[in-house]
């Protein structure tokens, strides 16, 4: 690496005593920016798919839920249902079948007019 790009990156880097500025300002960060908010999150089971679910729908947002794993999304699901404002759709799929992305599609297609995020958490370790 040239001195010239390492000196950038010093520059850019913060100082590990300080903090990273915090943003109160940022629409996104407040539950309200969310509340109505039509999300599909694949991988919504477990990991980060499930965190980002969770946080969405406690936010107001709706969610469609998309797994492969049917008893842990329903499960998922039903505790989401009762904790947030938003509506919550389970969907069973595995994203790399045509016919799972098309139920996904449908069910979206039937239930709302838009969707504001979709968040692709899926993968294998």
């Amino acid at each position: 690496m040239s001195p010239a790009i390492s000196s950038n990156i010093l520059r850019l880097s913060p100082r590990p005593s300080q903090n990273p500025p915090q943003n109160h300002d940022d629409p996104t960060m407040s539950t309200s920016f969310w509340r109505d908010k039509n999300c599909v999150v694949t991988g919504a089971s477990a990991g980060l798919g499930r965190a980002l679910a969770e946080a969405w729908a406690q936010s107001g947002a709706n969610v469609v839920l998309v797994a492969r794993r049917a008893d842990p999304l329903r499960e998922f699901a039903a505790k989401l249902k009762e904790a947030g404002p938003g509506e919550v759709l389970p969907v069973v799929g595995d994203v790399s079948w045509q016919e799972d992305v098309e139920r996904i599609r449908q069910t979206v297609a039937e239930n709302w007019n838009r969707v504001d995020l979709l968040c692709n958490c899926v993968g294998r370790s």
